[in-house]
């Protein structure tokens, strides 16, 4: 009777090697994922804050394209608000004051504050309007 001879086949890779390699694998796409996903929303909120400071500029020539067809003023200490695209407008007229605090009566302070849902971001934009062009 013949006894078989054992050979240790080296060619293959072991459970253990598989293993780790797997979890190294499984660790490097996690990461790259979570990159992605952070990624993702840094782009979204550039997105809105970019859509926001255009609604913001489009409110204040807006304003300023009322003042001079009616070549009137908005009353001082007004506020109004609206909601485009899902982003609240509030904008708020107040009185204008030089360097000493003297009354400016041809100028107004304009205010324009931008927000929107599920975020503490508030964009806010103050100019002066004024109706002598």
């Amino acid at each position: 009777m013949r006894k078989k001879q054992i050979t240790k086949n080296t060619q293959g890779f072991t459970l253990m090697e598989v293993l780790i390699s797997m979890a190294i694998v499984g660790i490097i796409v996690t990461m790259v994922l979570w990159a992605d996903k952070q990624r993702i929303g840094i782009l979204s909120k550039g997105n809105k804050t970019s859509q926001a400071i255009r609604l913001i500029e489009q409110q204040i020539e807006d304003k300023r394209i009322g003042i001079r067809a009616t070549k009137v003023l908005p009353d001082a200490n007004t506020t109004t608000s609206q909601t485009i695209s899902g982003i609240t407008l509030n904008d708020t007229v107040k009185s204008a004051y030089d360097i000493k605090g003297v009354l400016l009566t041809n100028v107004r302070t304009y205010i324009v504050a931008a927000t929107w849902p599920q975020s503490k971001d508030t964009i806010r934009i103050q100019t002066f309007i004024t109706k002598d062009f």
